[in-house]
């Protein structure tokens, strides 16, 4: 079982990704300074509820305001089991460091593949959890890789 590091600072976030079809990703967030899981469905979930807790959490904090047409006032679904797990898939352990330039840097650490990489904006974050799930599709057999990564 991958492990991560227990003194992860505010701005950290473990991604238990249980599936990736089509380039969709679906899991969980772990935030372990509130000790919250949340389930996503796709990219837009998973990236809006992590700016969402780094909002309520303030840290590590924005250096600007984001611009919405309508302020957001609802919640993510939220509250699966609160304990660190595996993700079916892949686990990252998700370091952001700072959000600057309406983007977030930091680093990435996938934890099956024990490799760890800086990040400057949230689409190199993007290809660089991609480029993880593409390395792993090709290791699969090539008896039936599409399923296996759904089935995951």
């Amino acid at each position: 079982m991958p492990q991560y590091d227990q003194r992860y600072t505010a701005g950290t976030f473990l991604i238990y990704l249980d599936r990736y079809d089509d380039g969709i990703p679906c899991g969980q967030i772990f935030h372990p300074q509130t000790e919250e899981c949340l389930h996503f469905r796709g990219l837009t979930q998973l990236l809006l509820s992590m700016e969402q807790t780094m909002d309520l959490e303030n840290l590590p904090q924005s250096f600007q305001s984001v611009r919405t047409f309508f302020p957001f006032v609802g919640t993510f679904s939220n509250n699966a089991d609160a304990q660190p797990r595996v993700g079916k898939l892949a686990t990252f352990a998700l370091q952001i460091l700072f959000r600057r330039n309406a983007s977030w840097q930091g680093s990435i650490s996938w934890l099956e593949g024990k490799q760890r990489q800086s990040f400057r904006s949230v689409l190199e974050l993007v290809h660089l959890m991609n480029s993880a799930m593409e390395a792993k599709r090709l290791t699969l057999p090539e008896t039936a890789p599409v399923e296996r990564l759904r089935e995951a």
